[in-house]
């Protein structure tokens, strides 16, 4: 759909993209992006803003690269009920409310289309395997408990996240 430039803060991740021919990402930080004042249509941050000290600071650099009328897609991780040993060891500093969420892009001059929660479907296992970790209380090390299912879960997980995107319209 055009040109695409990424960012990111680790010089051997930056290495890595180079080597992979992904000439267009640069070293740099989200909040002091290295880019020109009005220099994208459309910013996406997928998992960012929860790994930031400033957050607000990040959402500023956002809205200052990006165009009048530009798009910025964003997501974070919800609910500070869920915080486990998980985002302890993906080094987040928190996860969101919507409405804390909500305020944060006003106060940095966006203006919210839409705003919702996504992975619902699945939302009401996460939550209760996470609330049971919490009430086990292991002396494991922290460790993400990300991990690639077999191919018939993970197929069955993508159609159950598919699936939403009905509903989301909605």
């Amino acid at each position: 759909f055009g040109e695409v430039h990424g960012v990111e803060p680790d010089p051997g991740a930056v290495a890595h993209c180079l080597a992979r021919g992904l000439s267009t990402v640069v070293e740099g930080r989200a909040e002091e992006l290295p880019f020109e004042d009005d220099s994208f249509d459309v910013v996406v941050a997928l998992d960012v803003l929860e790994h930031l000290e400033d957050d607000r600071r990040a959402m500023l650099e956002m809205k200052r690269v990006l165009r009048e009328g530009g798009t910025l897609v964003l997501t974070v991780p919800a609910f500070p009920f869920l915080w486990s040993a998980h985002d302890e060891a993906l080094h987040h500093l928190r996860r969101y409310r919507k409405n804390e969420i909500l305020a944060l892009l006003e106060q940095s001059g966006f203006r919210t289309e839409k705003c919702s929660y996504y992975n619902a479907f699945l939302f009401p296992a996460v939550a209760a395997v996470r609330l049971a970790q919490r009430l086990r209380r292991s002396n494991a090390p922290v460790r993400s408990d990300v991990q690639m299912p077999n191919r018939t879960v993970n197929r069955l997980l993508q159609a159950v996240l598919s699936s939403e995107r009905w509903v989301l319209r909605r």
